[in-house]
């Protein structure tokens, strides 16, 4: 049992790897409330619109998704948070789940 140890290459690999998992979460979940923030702030500054000047705001922030994602071809996705905004219920369900995130960010 003395000699039984693990094979130093191996630990090592497998210890980069659970890093960079670590790293990769956290990049995902750091991504994910930066446009969750952006989204938020379209909501509320959208409640601040009625009428034409909101079916005005919203055509123009559709046409800039779809200008950045045109080479990706996810417009339509993108588009579809930014539309939901509009709901005050989505946004509290997204400001709902981003306080859940906040455990990783708080530092405590």
């Amino acid at each position: 049992m003395a000699s039984d140890r693990p094979p130093i290459p191996s630990t090592m690999f497998v210890s980069a790897l659970s890093q960079m998992w670590v790293f990769a979460a956290y990049e995902l979940l750091r991504t994910w409330r930066q446009r969750a923030r952006e989204i938020m702030k379209w909501g509320k500054w959208l409640e601040g619109l009625a009428g034409e000047e909101r079916e005005a705001a919203m055509t123009a922030k559709r046409e800039e998704i779809e200008a950045r994602a045109a080479q990706a071809r996810d417009a339509e996705v993108r588009w579809q948070v930014f539309e939901g905004a509009a709901d005050a219920q989505f946004i509290e369900e997204l400001r709902s789940a981003m306080n859940r995130t906040e455990v990783t960010f708080a530092g405590r």
